[in-house]
């Protein structure tokens, strides 16, 4: 869950445009598809029109992939996280 809050805190900070869709009260459910590939992990969160996927490949030193998909594509974020550190490789409006 931590990855999902400082996934949407660095979108809330980076992207003005994506932030008055991003508040401190929205409740995320989370479900695990069971489609994952062996050796990966992976975990969906849905809430406050968002769709937020978190999964990882299961090795040593990993990195979670991270895609933040608000209203059905108005906003998509692509990233990682590791070590506790937010990385962006795509953003879309």
């Amino acid at each position: 869950m931590d990855i999902l809050i400082d996934a949407l805190a660095y979108i809330k900070a980076h992207h003005a445009d994506a932030a008055e869709f991003i508040n401190d009260n929205i409740a995320f459910t989370s479900s695990y598809s069971g489609k994952e590939k062996q050796g990966y992990s992976g975990v969906t969160y849905t809430g406050g029109g968002w769709t937020i996927s978190v999964g990882h490949a299961i090795v040593p030193d990993y990195a979670y992939g991270i895609k933040a998909d608000y209203s059905n594509g108005k906003i998509v974020w692509v990233g990682t996280s590791k070590n506790g550190q937010i990385q962006e490789e795509s953003y879309t409006k």
